[in-house]
């Protein structure tokens, strides 16, 4: 029974996995495409400048996480993104399907799609494929994939901090059918 929501507010299941999944794979492709380009067309040329001392396309193959920390960890890695994506995708699935989730729904797409994108470079070669450089500020050298993960993890913050209540995390867990939303 859904005691404090509307009904209206109830959303398909299969439907939010669906867009889910379709979400995800776009940002993955996105992610891989432009790690594609970085490689064949970066890689050689070194950096293509975009705006004169503030913003350049800059090829680096980073062994670590972000910032450089951690060089050559990847089965460290490999390892935490399983245990990370495993446990965001059981949130994802054990979420109930009421819109109000929709905030943490999409942080757990993005963080989960970011994790896949660096994930699938640490699997297949040493290093990630990093390229976007801020050099007004000397930011390290970044990727789309480490983009998803960054808003993801501001959202969470937000998310914990300011959009949900306890109540709402121990919705999650209690593991209610669908048909008990519906009803």
């Amino acid at each position: 029974m859904i005691n404090s929501y509307d009904k209206e507010k109830v959303l398909s299941k299969k439907k939010i996995i669906l867009t889910g999944i379709v979400i995800m794979a776009v940002l993955i492709l996105i992610d891989r495409l432009l790690k594609i380009w970085a490689v064949n067309i970066l890689e050689p040329l070194g950096s293509i400048t975009v705006i004169d001392g503030v913003f350049e396309f800059m090829y680096l193959e980073n062994q670590g996480a972000a910032f450089g920390v951690l060089q050559g960890a990847r089965w460290f890695f490999l390892i935490l993104t399983i245990i990370i994506t495993a446990f965001s995708v059981y949130v994802f699935f054990k979420m109930p399907p009421l819109k109000k989730f929709r905030f943490l729904r999409i942080t757990l797409i993005l963080l989960v799609s970011g994790a896949i994108g660096n994930f699938i470079d640490r699997l297949t070669g040493e290093y990630v494929v990093d390229f976007l450089y801020f050099k007004l500020i000397n930011f390290p050298v970044f990727n789309f994939a480490d983009i998803c993960v960054t808003f993801a993890e501001v959202f969470l913050i937000i998310a914990v901090l300011f959009v949900y209540k306890a109540e709402d995390f121990g919705l999650i867990f209690k593991g209610k059918a669908e048909d008990e939303y519906n009803s």
